[in-house]
């Protein structure tokens, strides 16, 4: 009993061990594959950025061949400006000579692969001619059908290569009048008609061979083959002269017309061979008269022997067949080409990175098709460009009430009494794919439907809608041109969101306001790496001119929001000092960019550069220059502070920006401001956005940097520089022995109870990232905001609502109600309004509050929202063991709107009209927003963390791992 107790112990132990290796192996095979397809993926990238890499150098060759052929074309103008173009080509060749070589040799090889084409189209022609000629003696001589299938190949050879030759003259010489496109279709129509040809061919000799072998079979008279040694010798000089010609066609593969001939000539190898050995063998082997042939193959024929005379045209029709399929199937993918088929996806990528990588004022890419056009490729695409300069804004410098970028921050110190007004030009807003400009009427309301008196004080800004050569502030009053506008506000009253407006005094512009056609700039006197100051002239209000110096931003046409400010507030801080110790700032040219701030001109240059001069030149600063150096750096400081304005400049305080430039593979972080140490170093973020490592040499210049000057006025604060106003809103206050924890179910978590109790630690040390019990939601504080962008003529709907039954009114208004103490919608004058729509929720007892967007989300421009890609998740979550999900309360409500764009979320109810501030449910491109949002929220985490939707997940290879990912800072 106990002997088989013992057996049946070591029979489990085996089997278990057994089940346990065939685990182990099945877990390393799958990691094995998955560790070969993560590494297919990864070499797919390499070679895409290496193609990227390969166009935007041939685009650059391309681009600097034109200009040099133009450059030689204008040199010939003139003997001195043909010595330039000398010089100017010599430095060319020793400066840019590598990139330019390789795009020459390119053109070569394309030259050279164009010309050995039609030179082996010929060759092929007339040895085809000759091979024709020579086995129809050997067809005569031997009488064989597979080596008549061979002749018959080297019949439709011989119309193959006419064709071929005849298209290829076709396509290089062309009537461009009657053939504006070329002919390029010539050659895969021609493909298409020769597999016709070789196809029928096929067939006929499949259906001669086969009544040949009936004929035999039935015992009738059988048509004699002699396969001599002339027929030998001809067939197999024929393998030679096409085997050679193959092995010169595998030179220039690159070429669809010799990759054909190429093929041809293969296949011709191949059945040349084929036929001759079943020729040789039915001929020698087959039986002649009945008698016996003596072939046993290893036994299996009979005792007579097996008669191999059925080879010969069983050979044949081997031959007929796969003659036919390759040539069914290159008349196939001709046909394709011919049709239009789009583009391999990964050309169609390569097309889209040029097109977005072509120009800095293509905003997005609207539609995008790669299709054949013959043996190439037919591109059509289409961009969007963001206009410099509109027409309308243009005629606004006529209006001596126009103050151009003037911000918003300026508005209260000239928009005083209730009917002040002025026309200036928002900073650019950049949507998700778009860039906006729009014209803004800043005035001072006559009335104002608000209890707080700040609001009373406060101007406003009403946007100036420019649609199908329309101008309109509201949708029922529309005007031919921006003066019919002014001149009808100035007598009628007009509404805004919050009371009523009238023109009354426009504000003209400042003492420190000017044009650009006031300014005359001249020589460079400084210059870094965003920005440059210029020496000038300047005409003043008097008409009297002064040198200044000019200080201006080296940016593109379009400035950012935080430039203008960043530029409008250095301005505003000094344009009221007037001390001759400290510099004058005679004003500001905003009327279009880029913005020119007008100092005084200090023609001695910094005392810095005085002293530095005077070393050099070998002159002694005397001490009484040195007092009056001190004394007069003391009066200017001294002046500074008795109006509330401290200067500081430390001289070892750098700013960083965006340091990428046109062909470097590193980055230095943007926006950063760092302090170098004694020996002048600092530490620097750099970033590799490549799937390459990058070398960094020592000494190797990674940016450049300009000295930070902090200028602050301890009475005044800017808006944007409030602390206040950048503070989270977050929720009232919880109780204070409430515990977000309490409301955790870890019933079926996976965590032992030590581990629930470190994660109900976690929970209650981060009580702001819950919603508590008094149901207060958070607020997003970040740059992004959700853009509601019409469609450009769209036709504004009516505004709708539907009837909400008697017995869901209290729950429709006790949700309105909620939304109102949320701050998440306000009472609105819209002219649009959505209906709203209650919901049954899954419990089928609740409610949800959904609002109907159709009619809005069909004049909402599209907006391209990227989600995650799934395959890339599941990458991510390869290794990982333990999982925690996030669920976010009211997500979509916690991310405001662009306030110009509220009045367009506005929902009609029982209760009246009301608007969103934060962004609701069922917008056209709200989850891309959204998205968005949570790639920046979740970037600076260190942990494995994404979101797809409104889920956050959290990954981690183990629970103790993944406890401390949990309570990683916020």
């Amino acid at each position: 009993m106990s002997e088989s107790s013992r057996l049946d112990a070591q029979n489990v132990s085996t089997s278990s061990s057994q089940n346990s290796t065939a685990d182990e192996e099945k877990l390393l095979k799958t990691a094995n594959g998955a560790r070969k397809h993560l590494s297919e993926y990864y070499k797919k990238q390499n070679e895409i950025l290496d193609h990227y890499k390969q166009d935007s150098e041939q685009i650059e060759a391309a681009r600097r061949t034109r200009e040099r052929h133009r450059s030689v074309k204008t040199s010939e103008s003139s003997e001195s400006a043909e010595l330039y173009h000398l010089h100017a080509s010599t430095i060319t060749m020793q400066s840019k000579d590598s990139l330019m070589v390789r795009h020459e040799d390119a053109q070569n090889e394309e030259a050279k692969l164009a010309k050995a084409a039609t030179r082996l189209a010929n060759i092929t022609l007339l040895v085809n001619l000759c091979l024709m000629l020579a086995k129809m003696i050997a067809s005569y001589l031997s009488g064989s059908m597979s080596i008549i299938s061979s002749m018959v190949d080297s019949v439709v050879d011989l119309t193959a290569g006419a064709v071929l030759s005849i298209s290829s003259r076709m396509i290089r010489k062309r009537d461009p009048y009657q053939y504006p496109r070329g002919r390029t279709r010539v050659e895969p129509l021609s493909l298409i008609l020769i597999s016709v040809i070789m196809g029928m061919a096929s067939v006929q000799l499949i259906i001669s061979s086969t009544t040949r072998i009936s004929a035999a079979a039935a015992g009738g008279d059988r048509d004699e083959i002699n396969v001599s040694w002339p027929t030998i010798g001809i067939m197999l000089s024929t393998i030679i002269v096409k085997l050679t010609l193959f092995i010169v066609c595998q030179k220039y593969k690159s070429n669809s017309s010799i990759k054909v001939l190429s093929l041809d000539h293969r296949n011709d190898c191949l059945s040349i061979s084929m036929t001759l050995s079943c020729a040789w063998l039915a001929y020698t082997y087959g039986s002649k008269n009945g008698q016996p042939t003596g072939v046993s193959l290893f036994g299996i024929c009979p005792e007579s022997g097996c008669d191999l005379y059925y080879l010969d045209p069983f050979g044949a029709i081997v031959v007929s067949f796969y003659i036919l399929y390759t040539w069914i199937r290159t008349g196939y993918a001709h046909f394709v080409m011919l049709s239009g088929k789009s583009a391999h996806p990964e050309l169609i990528n390569r097309i889209i990175h040029q097109c977005i990588e072509h120009d800095e004022r293509i905003t997005h890419i609207d539609t995008v098709y790669v299709y054949h056009y013959g043996t190439k490729f037919l591109v059509e695409t289409t961009v969007a460009e963001r206009e410099d300069f509109p027409e309308i804004e243009k005629k606004l410098r006529e209006f001596a009430f126009y103050h151009g970028f003037l911000p918003r921050e300026d508005l209260q110190s000239i928009l005083v009494n209730p009917g002040d007004y002025l026309i200036r030009v928002s900073e650019v807003v950049e949507s998700e794919n778009k860039f906006t400009r729009e014209v803004i009427l800043s005035l001072m309301p006559i009335t104002v439907e608000s209890k707080l008196e700040e609001d009373k004080n406060r101007p406003r800004n009403v946007v100036i809608k420019h649609v199908q050569n329309m101008v309109f502030c509201e949708l029922n009053h529309s005007f031919d041109t921006m003066t019919e506008l002014i001149a009808y506000y100035t007598e009628n009253t007009g509404a805004y969101s919050q009371g009523l407006f009238q023109l009354v005094t426009p504000i003209l512009q400042q003492p420190w306001e000017f044009m650009h056609s006031d300014v005359q700039v001249g020589k460079v006197l400084g210059e870094g790496a965003f920005g440059k100051v210029c020496a000038g002239q300047l005409k003043l209000k008097d008409g009297t001119n002064v040198e200044v110096a000019i200080k201006m931003t080296k940016v593109s046409a379009f400035l950012s929001k935080a430039k203008i400010k960043e530029m409008m507030n250095e301005a505003r801080f000094i344009r009221n000092f007037n001390h001759k110790n400290v510099v004058r700032l005679y004003g500001v040219a905003h009327d279009e960019q880029p913005l020119y701030i007008l100092l005084e001109l200090v023609k001695g240059g910094s005392l810095q550069d005085y002293l530095k001069k005077a070393k050099e030149e070998g002159e002694t600063v005397s001490v009484l220059d040195r007092i009056n150096f001190c004394a007069g750096a003391g009066k200017g400081i001294d002046y500074l502070h008795q109006n509330n304005c401290i200067h500081r400049n430390d001289g070892n305080e750098f700013l960083i920006e965006d340091n990428k430039r046109e062909g470097d593979d590193l980055y230095v972080i943007a926006n950063a401001i760092v302090k170098v140490d004694a020996s002048g170093r600092t530490m620097l973020h750099i970033f590799n956005p490549s799937a390459t490592q990058i070398k960094i040499w020592k000494d190797q210049a990674l940016g450049r940097a300009e000295k930070f000057v902090n200028t602050r006025q301890s009475e005044y604060i800017p808006p944007e520089a409030e602390p206040v106003a950048k503070m989270p809103k977050l929720p009232k206050e919880t109780p204070a022995n409430y515990k977000p924890s309490q409301e955790v179910d870890l019933s079926k978590s996976i965590l032992n109870d030590e581990e629930k109790e470190v994660l109900k630690e976690i929970v209650d040390r981060h009580p702001r990232a819950f919603v508590g019990p008094d149901g207060n939601l958070g607020c997003y504080t970040g740059q992004i905001r959700h853009r509601i962008d019409f469609i450009e003529g769209a036709k504004i709907p009516a505004p709708r609502n539907f009837r909400v039954p008697l017995e869901r009114r209290e729950e429709a208004a006790k949700q309105i109600e909620e939304m109102l103490r949320q701050d998440l919608i306000r009472e609105s004058k819209s002219p649009m309004a959505s209906p709203i729509v209650l919901v049954p929720k899954a419990d089928k007892e609740s409610w949800r509050f959904c609002i109907d967007y159709r009619q809005i989300n069909t004049i909402t421009e599209p907006v391209q929202s990227v989600l995650p890609n799934i395959q890339e998740l599941l990458d991510i979550t390869a290794e990982s063991c333990v999982y925690t999900t996030l669920d976010f309360a009211a997500g979509f409500h916690q991310i405001p709107v662009v306030e110009e764009h509220c009045e367009r979320t506005a929902f009609a109810s029982f209760m009246g009209v009301f608007e969103f501030v934060r962004m609701p449910m069922g917008l056209k491109g709200s989850s891309g927003t959204f998205q968005r949002v949570m790639y920046q929220m979740l970037r600076p985490l260190k942990a494995r963390v994404f979101c797809y939707i409104d889920d956050i997940i959290l990954t981690s290879r183990n629970t103790t791992e993944h406890l401390q990912d949990i309570d990683e800072p916020e």
